[in-house]
């Protein structure tokens, strides 16, 4: 029985994608209102294996065949503990996968949405991971309207 934890998942549809395809879903989030949100989707669709942890990555005992951060990485005081962090949460043959903003400069994010990061570059990331004693697996970037890039990558 395959189990996804998923950081952060707000009112993405991810985590509706997610439950069709693992057994057991652990949805974490640091404050209470975003996790209702996710609670209400999940509720709304209908979906029943999903467990939700108002707290930190750390605060889970269990592992994981697949971890999720869906642009969260951003929001966090150190992405480099994040990777070692989430090493320790991955069973054997477990995947990390990381949707974020490539590196850019627009100041007003940390402001407007409370962002400590402007984005990374692809490097930063296979580097922290490769510290944390990751694999680089496949990586994926899209264009969004907004004029940021989105990048995609998965570490084993």
């Amino acid at each position: 029985s395959a189990t996804a934890i998923e950081i952060g998942p707000g009112d993405s549809d991810l985590i509706l994608n997610l439950t069709d395809r693992f057994h057991d879903i652990i949805a974490i989030d640091n404050t209470a209102e975003m996790l209702e949100k996710t609670r209400r989707k999940v509720k709304t669709a209908g979906k029943h294996n999903v467990e939700f942890l108002v707290g930190e990555l750390h605060d889970h005992h269990g592992g994981c065949e697949l971890l999720v951060l869906n642009m969260v990485l951003h929001h966090l005081a150190s992405p480099t503990n994040f990777f070692f962090e989430a090493k320790q949460h991955l069973r054997p043959g477990g995947c990390l996968l990381i949707a974020d903003l490539c590196a850019h400069d627009q100041d007003w994010t940390k402001d407007t949405c409370g962002d400590l990061w402007l984005g990374f570059d692809a490097d930063e990331l296979d580097g922290w991971a490769t510290t944390a004693g990751f694999e680089q697996g496949q990586s994926l970037y899209l264009g969004l309207k907004n004029g940021f890039q989105v990048q995609v990558r998965t570490y084993h």
